[in-house]
């Protein structure tokens, strides 16, 4: 879902719009696998807790960030059938 976003973004440059969610992908991985090892580290018998909180703030965020996307793509929509440029 997010490769097929980020090619009608790019609808020229598929190639490069796949890169890009892969390598983003990638970082975020890594990133939340570095902060679940700090919490793990830090909290110590109250990690599993913790771990489970930050998966409910990224879970949160996505989907905040999925309506943003769908409501812009939603008014570009509308803006382009009605011939009116943004």
């Amino acid at each position: 879902m997010a490769t097929s976003t980020t090619i009608g973004f790019f609808p020229d440059s598929k190639g490069l719009a796949t890169s890009l969610v892969m390598i983003a992908s990638s970082v975020a991985n890594y990133a939340v696998l570095s902060a679940a090892a700090y919490l793990t580290k830090v909290t110590g018998a109250d990690a599993p807790r913790m771990i489970i909180l930050m998966n409910i703030v990224i879970t949160l965020i996505g989907v905040g960030l999925a309506l943003i996307v769908k409501h812009g793509g939603r008014s570009t929509r509308t803006s382009a059938a009605s011939g009116v440029e943004s």
